[in-house]
């Protein structure tokens, strides 16, 4: 997620959340405000709001080929999801070690099936 333009006014703000915010604090610190993830190239419509000035760093298309994504990694999580649906919809979770602050791991267990997820 990239922060909107410091270049903007507050009349690029066309969302409810962000007006009503500035109204109501009359301060928006420019380091403070994201925008909203843009469509930029795939639909053929005016956007409804001001597209981002550096926008290509953040199109989703590049985001397919990258490896070490957060569309990649999200999509590996609903591969695995889909390969082992017994275990994470209808299974039971417990964290392996809560006392350990380095060390993030699950076991999912449903019936005789077991999975260790370790971050």
């Amino acid at each position: 997620m990239a922060n909107m333009s410091t270049t903007w006014g507050i009349d690029k703000l066309k969302d409810l959340e962000s007006t009503n915010f500035y109204n109501d604090s009359r301060i928006l610190e420019s380091g403070a405000s994201e925008e909203i993830l843009q469509h930029t190239d795939f639909s053929i419509v005016q956007p409804w709001m001001e597209v981002i000035d550096d926008y290509k760093e953040w199109k989703a298309a590049s985001w397919v080929e990258d490896l070490f994504s957060v569309y990649s990694y999200c999509r590996s999580i609903l591969d695995l999801r889909r390969g082992y649906k017994d275990i994470f919809v209808y299974g039971f979770f417990t964290l392996v070690d809560p006392a350990d602050e380095q060390i993030l791991a699950y076991a999912g267990r449903y019936e005789d099936r077991v999975a260790l997820l370790a971050r």
